[in-house]
């Protein structure tokens, strides 16, 4: 009978380090064995505590437990915190400008994202839950042209995972469409190809 660490649980608070100013604490949570992946937030706050505008960072965090058997069984609970969103541009040139946001219909507090060619960029301003809201977005080449077609990845094409859409992207206005994959590879990740 090994020691069984796997039914432990924490409080965790965590304040994020941001280049372009700090922000506050984010409201203690509890994870550990048996609890629900957890989006928090953290708000940016002035010299007096009072909350500013420009939002925070958003982070997802995830309880996970495995076994061990060296060199006695124990059973491990970590908790990882990642951010909530992540888009990879496998395009071997351009970079992509992304429009995302949590729901279709809401695009008025979407936000936007150059990335670059063959680079991976985490965000941590998406304010919502993939697996709870899925996502919509929009892509085009960062030069300009027009906005692809809207896609949306429901909440069940999230939690499945794999789910994948041919998107036709353009490089200028009226020019001949060009098939983008926009694929999504884990919880949080999306990979977009050709």
């Amino acid at each position: 009978q090994g020691a069984d660490v796997g039914a432990s649980h924490a409080w965790l608070s965590v304040r994020p380090r941001m280049p372009d100013g700090d922000v506050e604490f984010c409201e203690a949570v509890e994870l550990g064995a048996g609890t629900e992946p957890r989006a928090i937030s953290c708000l940016r706050c002035g010299s007096t505590g009072e909350p500013l505008g420009g939002g925070g960072a958003y982070l997802f965090c995830e309880s996970q437990q495995r076994e061990s058997s060296a060199p006695s069984p124990i059973t491990l609970t970590t908790i990882a915190i990642r951010p909530p969103l992540a888009f990879t541009n496998a395009l071997p040139f351009g970079d992509l400008v992304v429009s995302y946001g949590p729901k279709a219909g809401e695009t008025e507090c979407w936000q936007e994202a150059r990335v670059q060619h063959l680079k991976r960029l985490h965000l941590y301003n998406f304010p919502g839950m993939l697996r709870e809201d899925g996502i919509s977005f929009r892509i085009r080449l960062a030069g300009g042209g027009p906005w692809s077609a809207l896609q949306h990845f429901n909440k069940t094409a999230v939690l499945e995972g794999g789910a994948t859409r041919a998107v036709q992207l353009c490089q200028a206005n009226g020019a001949a469409p060009g098939g983008v994959v926009a694929e999504h590879i884990d919880g949080l990740e999306f990979r977009f190809s050709c």
